[in-house]
Order: C-alpha cells, then structure tokens, then sequence
C-alpha cells in the first residue's frame, strides 16, 4: 500500500538524511535497495547515494512520526537552518540524538500538515531542520557510534550463526 513506508527524506548540500517508518521487513527491503544503490555508485565513480549512516532502528509503534512520506530540498550553505547546541561539550550520542529529536519534532509539525505538506511547511522554517554541519559532523565524525549499511545488513538483516563460548568445550 501506499503507506507501507512513511518519513522524510531532506536533502542539503549533497548530504540527506532519510527517516523512514514502517514494518521491519518493508524497512530492511527499503536499505537493501539503498544497500544495492551504495555498491552501484562505490564501482563508478560521480556522484549517487553513498556513505549510508544508520543512526536508529526501532520496531514500528502504535503511532508513526510522518503519516505520509515527504521530501524537501533545502538550498541551505554551510552552517545555515537551526544552531546546533553543541558549544564543543556534546558527546557523540548527544550529538545523534541532538539531530534525531530535532527531526522528531519537524514531523511532529507536519502531523497536520496535508500530504504531501512538507515543503510548504518548512519553506517557511528552514530553522526547524538539521544543520549542514550537523549532518557533515555524522558524515565524517559519528562512524563508531552508528552503522555502516554493510555492518548493519551483518548484525540485524542476515541470518548469522551464534555461537556460545560454552559450546565449545
């Protein structure tokens, strides 16, 4: 249906950030596609979709973020939109989730919003978003606390054997 897969997908600057809401089977065939689209770009050199970070997974709860699924392209420069809180003090996960809860509560605004309402509304409040700094940072910075698509596919979408210490003896 057309609401298996809900969220949004921000552009800026030649960084995104997609937050997607569905079943977990519709999410892990959603990163196989962008898993497939990554190896497509990483044997061709241009531009395309590469460096997938994946900064949360969680089952779908009752209720979604985004009852539709939206996306915006934000024309914003180096250090524009919303200032991040970090004045040097944040650690790492702090910074994540400095990002994620500030993406929570832009779809948190959209809920009214008519689909697809997302560009209307944050036309008007490019300060409500994710900086480009903030997205560089998770780039460049965040790689030990948070998946690559290849580490994430390994640990929760492939079926792996677990072997105990103890069966080994």
């Amino acid at each position: 249906s057309d609401k298996e897969l809900t969220g949004l997908l921000y552009f800026t600057a030649g960084l995104c950030l997609h937050y997607l809401e569905g079943n977990t089977e519709t999410l892990f065939r959603a990163l196989h596609f962008f898993g497939d689209l990554q190896k497509m770009v990483e044997k061709k050199t241009g531009s395309g979709l590469s460096d997938i970070r994946i900064l949360a997974f969680s089952e779908l709860h009752g209720t979604r973020a985004m009852p539709y699924w939206d996306a915006f392209v934000n024309p914003a420069t180096k250090g524009a939109a919303i200032p991040s809180a970090d004045d040097g003090t944040l650690e790492p996960g702090e910074k994540l989730f400095e990002v994620y809860g500030g993406l929570l509560k832009v779809m948190a605004r959209l809920r009214d919003e008519e689909a697809p309402g997302a560009s209307h509304y944050l036309k008007a409040h490019l300060e409500d978003l994710p900086t480009l700094d903030q997205l560089a940072w998770i780039q460049t910075h965040a790689g030990p606390h948070v998946f690559t698509y290849s580490e994430f596919k390994t640990t929760f979408i492939d079926h792996s054997k677990l072997v105990i210490d103890s069966e080994r003896l």
